[in-house]
């Protein structure tokens, strides 16, 4: 049984950032993404299986299926858990999974959302999310690489008066 050393909201999931900076810092032998839609989709898990070195193993897991993976911490290795959106971490939480703290890394501009911070766009329903979050002793923070100095969602919120 080993740890999730870091929980990351990043929409484009495996990418430079995380195969460069994250998996050292944290020492991470794994990754395991999070996403119903992408769980389906052998093709496209093939194509991320093979954007991480050869020594990082990666799990691709439906949100139902991360739950009971995540509450029985029954990952073997130390593993890096990747979600596209701030839903999926609420689901993941909602349903009693015990996270303390959340990276949020880059969420695209879309339909509906607007620039939250730097890199992020959120939706007013996100941004509703994150403050469930925060409220729930939950260290949102924004940082995209270790070297950077985290940003507290927490102080974004209230700098917004949200």
């Amino acid at each position: 049984m080993a740890e999730v050393v870091l929980y990351r909201i990043d929409e484009r999931l495996i990418h430079g950032q995380v195969m460069t900076a994250w998996l050292g810092t944290v020492g991470a032998e794994n990754i395991a993404i999070i996403d119903d839609i992408l769980s389906k989709d052998s093709f496209m898990q093939n194509i991320f299986k093979m954007a991480v070195p050869q020594e990082i193993s990666v799990d691709i897991l439906s949100v139902n299926d991360a739950i009971d993976v995540l509450k029985k911490q029954s990952f073997k290795k130390r593993t890096i858990v990747l979600m596209k959106t701030i839903k999926t971490a609420t689901r993941l939480i909602d349903a009693g999974v015990k996270i303390d703290s959340i990276n949020l890394g880059g969420i695209g501009a879309a339909a509906g959302r607007k620039p939250f911070y730097k890199n992020v766009f959120a939706s007013p329903e996100e941004v509703e999310m994150l403050k469930k979050l925060v409220n729930k002793g939950i260290n949102v923070y924004y940082q995209v690489v270790p070297e950077q100095s985290a940003v507290s969602i927490k102080k974004i919120l209230e700098d917004k008066g949200v």
